[in-house]
């Protein structure tokens, strides 16, 4: 499935590749679900891509998707990088 697809291209560092796979599912018309985005966040939490982590969590808002506090732990992940003001915006967002 896509969603094991994501997982392991951000397992392997591939955040880019798990970004795109987003993308690719709503291009083939598979409709991304809060996993999918959440694995994609953390995906780029762990390459430290704070930007691309925070235009995915406004993407799934967009597609009505409501994030979980496992996709809000990935994006403060990625925050941590770019400095507390970051996480607490994240953290008053939850």
């Amino acid at each position: 499935t896509y969603n094991l697809a994501i997982l392991a291209h951000g397992k392997l560092g591939q955040w880019l590749s798990a970004v795109n796979l987003t993308k690719t599912m709503k291009d083939s018309g598979s409709r991304p679900d809060v996993f999918s985005y959440t694995a994609a966040i953390s995906a780029c939490a762990h390459e430290d891509e704070f930007e691309e982590a925070i235009n995915l969590l406004d993407l799934m808002k967009t597609d009505g998707i409501t994030p979980i506090d496992s996709t809000y732990n990935a994006a403060i992940n990625a925050a941590k990088s770019k400095g507390i003001q970051y996480v607490l915006s994240l953290l008053d967002d939850m």
